[in-house]
């Protein structure tokens, strides 16, 4: 996989780099051990503190074990490394909405549309936040049709067009 040979090139430039611990983290992450994966994350954090993918993937495999609060002080701390780290912001705001915060996520996603307006899978967030969690009726179809407009073959359309149809009675 590209990801290994990543983890194999980082290796054998740096076998102790925050690269090749990064790399280790996200190849345990991706064979299902998310707890090995953090701690290699945490390693190459340790290595560079700087590291916006490496504290990203530590927050991924947080929210992963069910550690929502661990989740959001990763994704802020990328954020703050990388304020134009557009995934920070839409994976913030999930681990929002899994703990709760409807606001917050709102928040985060509309950082994250400002740095990328014409992403669909960000008007999808906005569409599902405001159709399950604030039941906005009028502002889900808003977002959802604007996903579907800027990417009509989108992996989810069908599902989609289905929602918008049913809101659209």
């Amino acid at each position: 996989t590209k990801v290994k040979a990543d983890y194999e090139r980082a290796r054998a430039l740096s076998p102790d780099s925050a690269e090749a611990y990064y790399y280790r983290g996200y190849l345990y992450f991706l064979t299902g051990s998310p707890g090995k994966a953090i701690d290699w994350y945490k390693k190459a954090i340790e290595k560079d503190a700087r590291c916006a993918k490496a504290h990203h993937n530590l927050a991924i495999a947080y929210q992963k074990k069910g550690l929502i609060d661990w989740a959001i002080e990763e994704y802020k701390k990328v954020i703050e490394i990388d304020p134009a780290f557009v995934q920070g912001y839409r994976d913030l705001g999930k681990a929002y909405e899994e703990k709760g915060l409807f606001k917050e996520a709102m928040k985060a996603y509309f950082r994250a549309l400002r740095l990328k307006p014409n992403n669909a899978d960000i008007h999808l967030d906005l569409g599902g936040l405001y159709l399950t969690r604030l039941y906005d009726k009028d502002r889900a179809l808003f977002y959802l049709k604007k996903s579907l407009e800027l990417n009509p073959d989108h992996p989810r359309a069908e599902q989609i067009r289905d929602t918008i149809e049913i809101l659209s009675e």
